[in-house]
């Protein structure tokens, strides 16, 4: 690991074209993430150089209540149990289990496939879907949990 890191450090144009990719990919999914988490009314900053996303689905907290869902445990095993994503309770990060906040990690997707392939395709929407399929299939799965229709 040391002798990565001093790699890392030392720069270089291999190094600076794979972290301004990376920075691409990562960039254009967490911007997803954010807008379908809001379309879906949650509550959600969007992070700068993150790979996850912090959303509190507080906004909802009475039509979760009404689904038996108070605290952000029984939300995190409901997301899993009903939507099939997994999640870290907020209250692990220090947040009051009221809050109803959840960490979604965003990297269920093969790196090297999309870093390969971003080589040659715009990052956009579309390079998303093609190539970090599951990932958007989970931001979806969120917002259909929160909003059924």
């Amino acid at each position: 690991i040391q002798h990565a890191a001093v790699r890392a450090f030392s720069g270089g144009a291999d190094i600076e074209r794979y972290l301004s990719t990376a920075r691409a990919i990562l960039g254009q999914l967490v911007g997803f993430a954010v807008r379908t988490l809001r379309a879906a009314g949650l509550s959600v900053c969007h992070p700068d150089g993150a790979f996850y996303v912090f959303p509190t689905f507080a906004p909802l907290a009475g039509a979760l209540a009404e689904r038996g869902i108070t605290d952000d445990r029984a939300l995190a095993r409901a997301l899993l149990d009903r939507a099939h994503v997994s999640c870290l309770p907020g209250s692990e990060f220090g947040m009051p289990a009221s809050a109803l906040y959840v960490r979604l990690a965003l990297v269920d997707f093969d790196g090297a496939k999309a870093m390969a392939a971003a080589a040659h395709e715009p990052v956009d929407d579309a390079f998303l879907e093609a190539r970090l399929a599951p990932v958007v299939a989970a931001l979806r799965a969120v917002a259909s949990f929160v909003d059924p229709r």
